[in-house]
């Protein structure tokens, strides 16, 4: 028992120093992912978004190379109008512009393609969300609540669980920011602009919106990304680590109850080898190496 004890707590203990590294490493290529090229991100403060001016400001500050607007709005779909009609619970859903999206940041597809900035109709779902619901590549949805006349969605690619993909648990789809603005009657927000930006050039880049942006915002890094998706994790790591810890101490009583029962038993045994010449420390060196080869063998298995 208390070497299966010890070997739990140790076993627990590495599993959650181990799975905590692992966690972290993809956290950190999520951010990456979601980032792309991408040093900085604009992100507007109030809830109506960034201007179509205020975009076309940061595209043309000294120093940034490229600007990707990502307009954000929850979305209910469904198949088809039928007597099989399926409604879904809404999506996050991003607009993007295609051609300045993929100059920024590439998607992690498990099957499929990228949009084309001249299908209007085409879009991308993660790809686990999609299997859940028997969707795929090919496939046709529509937005609910849309206005007569907006095409049907076609799903032309699906999303991995890396990066966009990774967005609300998986429940997202990205498709053209025109075709989101003209579904509705009110355009999606542009809730962030993604600045690409020349080497060294981010304070510059930085200074340049605080002097020229008249609408409040906040800028955000990769750091700040992946701080962003690490919070729940880290959160789930101690309490990971505080089991594991428990479970050790749990074994190390094990080991001393053991010791202790060993001792009571062999009293006698004890008092002979004294009676022949053993030294008190001599018999606590053995009772020692005995729990030392406990927890050894414990944290070998």
């Amino acid at each position: 028992g208390a070497v299966i004890g010890v070997a739990l707590g140790v076993a627990l203990v590495a599993g959650t120093l181990l799975t905590n590294q692992a966690a972290s490493e993809a956290v950190e290529r999520a951010a990456q992912e979601i980032m792309g090229r991408a040093e900085l991100r604009v992100r507007a403060f109030d809830l109506p978004g960034f201007t179509p001016r205020t975009v076309t400001l940061m595209r043309r500050i000294p120093g940034v190379l490229a600007a990707a607007a990502v307009a954000e709005r929850r979305v209910p779909i469904s198949t088809a109008p039928g007597p099989d009609e399926i409604i879904f619970d809404p999506l996050l859903a991003l607009g993007v512009d295609p051609q300045d999206e993929f100059a920024v940041r590439t998607y992690d597809l498990t099957a499929g393609a990228i949009l084309a900035a001249d299908h209007p109709d085409e879009v991308l779902f993660n790809a686990a969300w999609a299997g859940r619901n028997g969707l795929g590549v090919g496939d046709e949805l529509v937005l609910t609540g849309a206005r007569k006349g907006v095409p049907h969605l076609r799903i032309v690619g699906l999303l991995g669980d890396l990066g966009v993909g990774a967005l609300q648990q998986g429940n997202v789809l990205v498709l053209n920011r025109a075709t989101l603005d003209g579904a509705f009657a009110v355009p999606a927000p542009v809730a962030y602009v993604d600045l690409v930006v020349s080497p060294g050039r981010a304070p510059d880049v930085q200074a340049a919106l605080d002097r020229e942006m008249k609408e409040p915002f906040i800028v955000e890094t990769v750091a700040d990304a992946e701080r962003q998706l690490s919070a729940a994790q880290q959160g789930f790591a101690g309490i990971a680590f505080l089991f594991a810890l428990v479970s050790l101490a749990v074994g190390s009583f094990l080991v001393a109850n053991t010791l202790a029962m060993t001792l009571t038993e062999r009293t006698r045994e004890i008092g002979l080898l004294r009676a022949a010449g053993m030294t008190q420390r001599q018999v606590l060196d053995l009772f020692l190496r005995q729990g030392a080869a406990v927890a050894v063998i414990g944290s070998a298995l």
